[in-house]
């Protein structure tokens, strides 16, 4: 008869909790997650909206295997992006969990511990319960949340090309003209012979010409308006 044995335990590898000042937090050598811009703009607005709802883990590193310059110089292990918004806001300081971890062990938590939380896949009915039930007023969430429901299927990527299907095709009309040049006058008497030339008036607000005159609307004109404006 075979007995089954028990696995053992989990160790507890929690030490304590406090509050650090942010500017006294070691940032981790080894962290090897890049933080860009819309991240960080995007835990703002959440921290805006909501408020801090989870710890700094900092490594206490009190053990005997980390080399004699490393050990008992606690460094941080999980919140590196918290700390950079932290420091961009004047954040002060921040709620901590300290935990003991050898070298061997804090690097597989620097591996794992958020890429474990990307590996969720997404029940879709209740995502999307919660995508309608929040509503933020800040755009960095409101553009993380459109990129989640994008990513799950909840809503279609939104193509330009596909609001256009079955439309008739349309071609712009050059308004333009075939050539435009640009006329300088010595005197004013020289502006009144050049538009007796033309058989054209030309004033100060006068901006450009056509030739022939053309007509604007129901009304012939002699002067056109400026085709770029």
């Amino acid at each position: 008869m075979t007995t089954s044995v028990s696995p053992s335990p989990w160790q507890n590898k929690i030490v304590g909790y406090g509050e650090e000042q942010i500017a006294d937090i070691v940032a981790n050598p080894a962290n090897w997650k890049r933080h860009d811009a819309t991240a960080q703009d995007a835990l703002i607005g959440t921290l805006n909206d909501v408020g801090i709802l989870q710890n700094l883990i900092i490594n206490r590193r009190t053990s005997p295997h980390w080399p004699e310059q490393e050990r008992d110089h606690p460094v941080l292990l999980d919140g590196h992006r918290r700390v950079l918004v932290s420091l961009k806001r004047g954040q002060p300081s921040w709620p901590v969990t300290y935990v003991d971890l050898t070298p061997g062990e804090e690097a597989e938590a620097l591996l794992t511990l958020d890429p474990l939380v990307a590996l969720a896949q997404a029940e879709t009915e209740k995502l999307a319960a919660l995508l309608h039930e929040v509503s933020s007023g800040e755009s960095a969430v409101q553009q993380l949340l459109a990129q989640l429901a994008e990513r799950e299927g909840i809503i279609p990527p939104d193509i330009p090309e596909d609001h256009w299907q079955g439309m008739p095709e349309f071609e712009q009309e050059d308004k333009l003209g075939i050539q435009q040049i640009i006329m300088h006058f010595d005197t004013y008497e020289d502006v009144v012979a050049f538009a007796a030339l033309l058989e054209q008036p030309i004033t100060a607000q006068t901006k450009s010409l056509w030739y022939p005159p053309r007509q604007r609307g129901n009304a012939a004109v002699m002067v056109a308006d400026d085709p770029l404006t």
